[in-house]
């Protein structure tokens, strides 16, 4: 007989402190936990305090609106039939493509949206990840409930700001949605909802949503590989594959500027590769010559790194260890442990344990 053993992974980075306040009352904790926790929670609180675009819409009175959805075509609408119509596919990174600009056929709606939410100049948002937009002036372009329009009547030139304004933020707003959506990595794993275009932050100055470079990275790691490990678990690029000397130089790098502006003299040394772990040594000030020790440890920490707990338990450690002027650290060589993000946890977890120990 076969038998399949089935089973989950925790790994050091899963686990998080959550005060009993944030359990009852903050539902989306558990969430930004999954995708990293930590110093992503302090970014979603201080964009949760500015201004939305809903609020914006609001405050403005423009139509903010999905387009028309056929259902159960309960509701005749003249108004659509023969009206220039884009398909959802049609919307993306690089605009609108005209060629695939269509025409109503229908004329019965569950969902036909006002008229004028159709009129030009309209601005087109698609509900994406990636926030694909565009300006429309030509003609009345009517389009489905996946995408979500912005008309602000004879307001033309500030429905160009805004639209300006928006596609500048592009790259930040679509962070802001993988981070909070509720939709994004479930079964379409890029889709999101109006809800969350209208809930992302809309200041007056650019300023209050620039990213700092810690901020800049977690956002980096969140969109181009955390989201797909937390949807495709060991399938993801992040436990298949082994992290590269450059991956880990870049992770050291990191390591060493979160720590820097309280140990100026904190700096990388080589990286050693054993079977299955990697060792990241760090020093402060010259040199050490446990350098060149580390090489004959491979054994030893393999087995650190690596233990059994009985014949259901399989451990893997994240191992930091110090030695007079000499931080070690030693863990799995899949890149999910060699990324920025955890360079940014890491230096937090260091940091404290440096503190502890007076230093």
């Amino acid at each position: 007989l076969t038998y399949q053993r089935l089973g989950f992974e925790l790994d050091h980075y899963d686990v998080h402190d959550v005060p009993h306040a944030f359990a009852c009352d903050e539902p989306l904790i558990w969430r930004i936990n999954l995708l990293g926790g930590g110093r992503l929670w302090g970014i979603h609180e201080r964009f949760a305090r500015l201004p939305t675009i809903q609020q914006f819409m609001d405050e403005n009175d423009w139509l903010f609106r999905e387009g028309f959805n056929i259902g159960n075509r309960a509701n005749e609408t003249p108004f659509l039939a023969g009206m220039n119509f884009l398909p959802t596919k049609a919307l993306s990174d690089k605009g609108i493509d005209k060629a695939q600009i269509s025409k109503v056929t229908e004329t019965h709606f569950e969902l036909p949206r006002p008229e004028e939410l159709y009129q030009p100049p309209v601005m087109v948002i698609k509900e994406h990840l990636s926030l694909p937009c565009a300006m429309w002036t030509e003609s009345k372009l009517s389009f489905r409930h996946e995408v979500v329009g912005v008309n602000a009547g004879s307001d033309k030139a500030g429905l160009r700001d805004f639209f300006e304004t928006f596609q500048s933020r592009r790259d930040t707003y679509s962070f802001l949605c993988l981070l909070r959506s509720s939709r994004a990595l479930m079964a379409k794993a890029t889709a999101i909802l109006k809800a969350d275009i209208g809930a992302l932050p809309y200041p007056e100055r650019d300023v209050e949503l620039r990213l700092s470079f810690w901020e800049q990275a977690l956002a980096d790691d969140l969109k181009s590989s955390v989201g797909d490990y937390v949807r495709l678990g060991q399938n993801s690029g992040l436990l298949r594959n082994s992290a590269t000397s450059a991956q880990v130089a870049h992770y050291a790098k990191l390591y060493c500027k979160m720590l820097g502006s309280v140990y100026k003299n904190l700096t990388f040394g080589k990286a050693s590769f054993f079977d299955g772990v990697i060792c990241q040594m760090f020093h402060f000030g010259d040199i050490p010559e446990s350098e060149m020790a580390i090489e004959e440890s491979g054994r030893q920490l393999r087995e650190l790194v690596h233990g059994r707990c009985g014949d259901v338990i399989r451990t893997n450690r994240v191992v930091r260890f110090y030695d007079e002027n000499v931080i070690f650290i030693a863990k799995p060589d899949r890149l999910r442990y060699w990324i920025r993000s955890t360079a940014i946890r890491d230096a937090d977890d260091t940091l404290s344990e440096l503190h502890q120990q007076g230093y």
